[in-house]
This record gives structure tokens, sequence and C-alpha cells, in this order.
């Protein structure tokens, strides 16, 4: 069947009811327009639609050519089968792609082929991830959607090693589509434009020239899809997502300059700093339990209370071992409360009782019901930290958690959308800790503890588990029930 992409993708959106915005038309027109090109690259803002764009391209090359194969290939394999759902679904909805379904030994999740004439080896399209094995596959096209992520381009040999899986792709196919956006100031899609892709960019806020009734000519900035149904991609919405992620993150993601995502905190001059203690109260409740509150000096009523622990042995040239206490109140405000460096272990004996009594003496001083516990450093010490409670009849929830994410990634997008809105107040007794210090030297500081602890402990906040209405379950105030009385 001979059909424009463009009108293809503008039936796809009748038949949903929905019209194509002209920055799709654009790419639909870019696309088709550049099919004699065997290397491209399509970069768009994030949420615009690529993903979306990309399957509807995808069926379009099958319907104008049953016999037309491709490998789709993204950075992790649940992304790959993502699109492999998405593009069966839209052959098995849509009114024009219905007849192509084949039967279903050969509609499967990571290959499918469609009813074609020719009988050939290679599925209709096959899906991968970066890491697998690429033995034995070969397509009409290699299709590559987001193989950079914030998660695979931390290190230089990470980087390589996608530099490296790319320059197999010309094994693959002669035609090679590059979809995605750049994650690091090194990005795979710069070393690309470098020996020959040719590039598309769509950026959120674009560049035009305008001619004056003068006759002279200015550029203009407009917005790439002002018209979004959901509201979306308006300046006030930009606003917001700059105030909400990295500086980093959204020059990558949504302006798509090659930027890494933690750059240097900026204006560290948003943090405020408070001296007031929290205070609690609880008040029996007439078919038993407590109502639990908690306020922090006159304006602050805290919501979410937690702790967590970054545990290392403290020794001499090794990383410190940090407790990091963080509280939120009811208007998003986030409170730096204590950040305690714990004592090192015996160098010979490698205990940990030590510091795991300290912990416990700093939860029941301000009431922390829930500590976190990183597993990264031993799976162990969560245990470890349970026993010590129990010995000293203290009781608290110990909850151990792995972090898979990257140190640096995760310890900027947690601080950096809170300082810049200026809803982190920090105390003042943290002054006297590596805590600023470590925040002014992000990301290049030699140690990193104090922030990486304080990182984990927010990001817990937002969880129910550490509602300050728990914390009756674990600190029975039936000694004080009804009254008010403050930590000093």
């Amino acid at each position: 069947m001979k059909i424009s992409f463009k009108v293809f993708l503008d039936t796809l959106n009748i038949v949903s009811q929905q019209t194509t915005p002209n920055v799709h038309i654009e790419i639909a027109d870019w696309l088709e327009n550049t099919e004699h090109e065997n290397r491209r690259i399509c970069q768009m803002f994030r949420h615009g639609g690529k993903s979306y764009i990309l399957g509807a391209y995808i069926c379009w090359k099958l319907l104008t050519d049953p016999n037309w194969t491709c490998l789709l290939i993204s950075a992790k394999r649940n992304l790959a089968l993502r699109n492999s759902l998405f593009i069966r679904n839209m052959i098995e909805s849509h009114p024009m792609l219905q007849h192509m379904k084949s039967d279903l030994y050969q509609w499967k999740a990571e290959t499918f082929t469609v009813e074609r004439p020719i009988m050939q080896l290679n599925p209709s399209v096959t899906v991968s991830s970066l890491g697998a094995s690429f033995t034995g596959f070969h397509a009409s096209m290699v299709i590559a959607d987001d193989i950079e992520t914030s998660d695979n381009v931390i290190s230089e040999g990470q980087r390589e090693k996608i530099r490296e899986r790319v320059a197999e792709f010309g094994k693959l196919s002669n035609n090679i589509l590059m979809f995605g956006t750049p994650h690091h100031e090194e990005s795979i899609y710069l070393h690309l434009e470098d020996v020959g892709y040719t590039i598309k960019k769509v950026p959120i806020i674009r560049t035009r020239t305008v001619i004056q009734e003068d006759s002279t000519q200015v550029d203009e900035e407009y917005l790439a899809w002002n018209n979004h149904p959901e509201k979306m991609f308006t300046y006030s919405w930009i606003e917001q997502q700059k105030r909400e992620t990295t500086s980093g993150d959204f020059d990558s993601q949504y302006m798509l300059i090659p930027t890494t995502t933690y750059q240097p905190l900026v204006e560290l001059e948003n943090i405020k700093y408070y001296n007031d203690e929290l205070e609690w109260n609880s008040i029996s409740q007439p078919f038993g339990g407590y109502l639990t509150s908690c306020k922090l000096g006159k304006n602050h009523n805290i919501t979410r209370v937690c702790a967590a622990w970054d545990a290392a042995t403290g020794l001499h040239a090794r990383d410190n071992s940090v407790l990091s206490i963080c509280a939120r109140d009811d208007n998003g405000n986030t409170f730096v409360h204590d950040v305690k460096v714990l004592s090192a272990v015996d160098e010979e004996t490698k205990d940990f009782s030590n510091q795991c009594r300290e912990i416990i003496v700093a939860c029941a001083y301000h009431k922390i019901s829930h500590v976190y516990v990183e597993e990264n450093f031993s799976a162990t010490l969560a245990n470890e930290l349970r026993r010590v409670a129990r010995d000293m009849k203290i009781m608290v929830q110990v909850v151990p958690k792995f972090r898979s994410k990257n140190k640096m990634v995760f310890i900027a997008q947690t601080l950096e959308p809170i300082i810049k809105l200026g809803k982190l107040f920090v105390h003042e007794r943290v002054k006297e800790t590596p805590f600023l210090d470590e925040l002014q030297a992000f990301p290049r500081m030699k140690n990193d503890d104090a922030i990486d602890a304080t990182s984990e402990a927010i990001s817990h906040l937002p969880e129910l588990a550490v509602d300050v209405s728990k914390v009756a379950k674990v600190y029975n105030p039936l000694g004080s029930a009804g009254s008010s009385f403050k930590i000093n």
C-alpha cells in the first residue's frame, strides 16, 4: 500500500480521536524525506511522543512493504519489550493494519512476523537490548531507541561500551535510525554526528527567524508544542520542570544539549537555617491508641520524619559512617534536622556495635521510628542494628534498602530540586558536620557520605510508613499522654 507516513500517522490519531500536532507532522516529514539516508538520528524533548512516533513508523514501514524487517534495540530489555507490545497492539487494533497479524506461533513478545508474500529467515520485528548478543541478527533497518540512559553513561568505560555496541550496528544492517535524548556531555549522539549521521533535533523551546516590517530579521523563541491537550509544554509547565529536576537533566532531556545530570549544585544560597527542635504531642483516644503530632517551631507542622544510615567503617582514610535525620512538613518543606558522623569501628574486630548504639540513642532522642540502612556496604548491618535496639529496649523499625541507582545521579536528583525551590531547611548544628562542605564541592568532593545519607533519608519521606502518626506504635507515650514536651 502506498501512503505517506504523515497521512498514516494522521489516521492513527483519528482512530484514537486525537489530532496530529505540528511537531509530529514535522518529524514524520523528516523521517520520510530522509529515507535515502542510511545513518540518521532523531532527537525530541522528553514526553514529546518519541516512542509513539517510532512505533507508528515501524507499522507504516510494514504496511508499505510487508517484507521489510527491523531490529529494535533499547538500553534495557524491559524497554524493548514495551515497544514490542505497543507495536503489536497497534497492528491488532488499527483497521488499516489488522490484516497483517499472523498466527499465534509467529506473534511473540520478542519477535513477531506479519503476513508477507515472501518467506524469510528473519522476523518482521525483533526486539533486543544493548547488552544482548547480536550474533545471527540481520534486518533491513536497525532502530535504536533510547540506548543512552542516565545509568549507563556515568563512567568512561560505560560510554566506551555504548560506542563499541553501536559500531556493531553496521554489521547488522545498512540502515540505522537512532531515537533518543542525550544524558551526558560526551553523548553517543555527539560522536555519531561527528562521523556523519544526519540529525534532526526538536527541543522543547525552539528558535526561528522572523522578518520584521522594516525587512530586518530577528530571532524569536517559540514552543515546540504549544497546544498540548493536557496543557503540557507551556512556559509555566517548563518552569515547573526546571524547578523539579536538575539543571543538567533539563538541558539534556528538554533542550537536547548534552549535559551531565550531576552538575555542581546551584542556588545554595536558597538554603534556610533554623534552630528549633522537634516538639511532639501525644493524645490518647477514647477507644484506645494515640494521636501523635509533631511541630518544629511555631510554623511547621511535621508530617513525615525518618533517618538513614550510610554505613562505613569510619577508619582513617576510609569513608565516614553517617546517620542523617530528616523531616518534611505539610507545605512540602524538607528539614535536615541532624547529621551525625559515627565513631569508627575497632580496626581489628570491625565491630559495629558502638555505631549501632549511637544510632539508637539518636533515634530515641529525636523520636525517630524508622531507620533506613543502605545494604550496599553490608547486608548484615540491619540485623545487627535490630539486635542492639532490642538489647537497649528501644523500639525502632529498621528497614534495609539496596540502591542500584548511580550515587551521583541519585544525590543530584534528590537535593537540587528542593534547593532550587527554596524548600531545604538545615539545622544550625549541621553546620558543624561535613554536610555543607560536601554540598559546596559536589560533584567533585573527596567525600560524599553526609549528603549521601541525607539524600537517602529525604528519598523516603514521601512514604506513608514514616508518617508521624506511626510514632505512637513505636514509642509508647503512656507516661505523657495528653501532654506536650520538648526535646532539648
